[in-house]
């Protein structure tokens, strides 16, 4: 037994000391529930990913998360930034072959029919309904009334109308109008033709079956095994709610302190007076008269106090609060930069583009990629549409673009760019996506440039005198700059 001592049970004696060692080292005090901390905890659960997120409880979030998008201009605002920031103008396809005569007939046709058919809108709608209802539908269909040969069409239903309540709810392989297999993957959706919420009704066998292959849904997954989604400011709904009442009261507070009103009183209840008043009575007084008062009687007006100084601040810290939950910097959810300065707006923004980074990376391959093979797919049916394509095992390889965001502080971005490139760290092509631009269209626009500057006797790019020596002189010390505007932030 190593050396230790046997008790009369057989068993090794533990000494109090180590008894009491262990039995700590089994605690934590968010384990522990105390009279303190119940009423905290109590609504927490161990509840299924499904049934957390079950009909009714989505239902209730998605109500309430559209009336405050509705009638809130901070959760409008705020969801609508998101929206434009992570969308923007929406991808654009790079198709990644050698001929490069059909790498660009092909983006051409893609880039003609994503216009025709309002694509970009249409992502911008779908990504709107994620964010505010928690999850949202694409559907592959077809529209003749697309100004184009492929006539492919994209609609966005709410997760309202997929849904089958008439089903079982204990099919464990059925969730809400979707159909699941065995490992868990989508098979069928059931999509109601009409939305539940229309005034003329609607009836639950009214519903036309969608193969998985031709539905794309999109929704965070916060849990191993979640099947649906809520609302991105489900965390926030009730800080909303506050910050509405709170406004509300403070504009009638000011709103009392405005008004010209007042009570009379006398401090001699006993008073020998002919004159009686009813109590709680109301006296209108006009603008700019005096008044006499009976014997003994005062006025005074009332006073409203208000929590102005602090309403702001109030404000901003709820705003703050709000955003986290959408990880967009305090700034950009206020609309207002009034105390930042470049050293903390590009600090705060970081972790922001991180994020906008991972939800085009999701739309890429949960929306794009597959838009464009379903395009794809129908496009090669059609006589003389596209060039005649080599197989590849793997699909057409292909890439896409977004707008990227402008830099805070150009010069600096383009003279870190200008080092990485002449260290062979960076290419050409890397740079231009990294900007948002395509790189054919870039060389080709570059070479009509130049031959109209030398038909012109232009000085041709690259030499027009802004050497890298001249922006090298004209660049500031970021130390020194950033030290200059944190001593406006103070001063101001």
């Amino acid at each position: 037994m190593n050396g230790q001592l046997i008790g009369v049970d057989g068993k090794p004696l533990t000494s109090r000391h180590e008894k009491t060692r262990r039995s700590l080292l089994a605690k934590y005090d968010a384990a522990q529930t105390t009279p303190g901390n119940r009423r905290h905890w109590e609504m927490a659960d161990l509840l299924s990913p499904r049934e957390a997120n079950n009909p009714a409880v989505r239902q209730t979030l998605r109500s309430r998360s559209r009336y405050e998008v509705g009638n809130n201009s901070f959760a409008s605002g705020i969801i609508r930034s998101l929206v434009n920031d992570i969308v923007g103008r929406g991808p654009r396809l790079q198709i990644d072959i050698e001929d490069g005569k059909a790498k660009q007939q092909i983006e051409q046709r893609f880039r003609n029919w994503w216009r025709r058919a309002r694509m970009t809108r249409q992502l911008r709608t779908a990504k709107m309904s994620q964010f505010v209802d928690g999850e949202t539908f694409i559907h592959a269909a077809t529209n003749p009334r697309i100004a184009d040969r492929c006539q492919l069409a994209c609609r966005v239903t709410e997760a309202d109308q997929i849904t089958n309540p008439s089903l079982a709810v204990n099919d464990p392989k059925h969730d809400d109008g979707i159909h699941f297999d065995d490992f868990d993957n989508p098979v069928r959706y059931e999509r109601l033709k009409h939305h539940p919420g229309d005034a003329y009704g609607y009836s639950l066998d009214d519903f036309e079956p969608v193969p998985a292959e031709q539905m794309i849904h999109l929704f965070r997954h916060d849990r191993p095994g979640v099947r649906r989604g809520i609302p991105v400011i489900t965390p926030a709904l009730p800080l909303f709610g506050l910050m509405r009442r709170y406004t509300l009261a403070v504009v009638r507070c000011a709103e009392h302190a405005a008004h010209f009103s007042g009570i009379f009183y006398t401090d001699h209840p006993n008073l020998d007076s002919p004159e009686q008043v009813d109590p709680l009575d109301e006296i209108e007084v006009e603008m700019g008269m005096f008044m006499t008062l009976p014997e003994g009687w005062k006025m005074g007006q009332l006073k409203a106090e208000q929590p102005v100084q602090v309403f702001e601040m109030f404000r901003n810290a709820i705003v703050l609060e709000i955003a986290r939950c959408v990880l967009m910097p305090k700034n950009k959810a206020l609309g207002d930069s009034g105390g930042y300065n470049l050293a903390s707006g590009k600090l705060d923004f970081t972790g922001y583009s991180d994020m906008l980074r991972v939800e085009r990376d999701d739309l890429e391959i949960e929306v794009a990629d597959r838009i464009f093979q379903w395009w794809l797919d129908e496009a090669l049916l059609i006589p003389g549409y596209l060039p005649t394509l080599p197989t590849f095992p793997d699909g057409v390889p292909h890439s896409w673009i977004w707008d990227q965001p402008k830099p805070a502080d150009e010069l600096k971005a383009a003279n870190a760019a200008k080092v990485l490139w002449e260290m062979g760290l960076m290419t050409d092509e890397e740079y231009l996506r990294q900007t948002g631009k395509d790189p054919d269209t870039h060389y080709q626009e570059l070479q009509r440039q130049r031959e109209r500057r030398e038909a012109l006797g232009l000085p041709l790019p690259g030499q027009s005198g802004a050497t890298s020596e001249m922006i090298e002189d004209e660049d500031i010390d970021d130390e020194e700059q950033t030290a200059a505007e944190e001593k406006e932030g103070v001063a101001a």
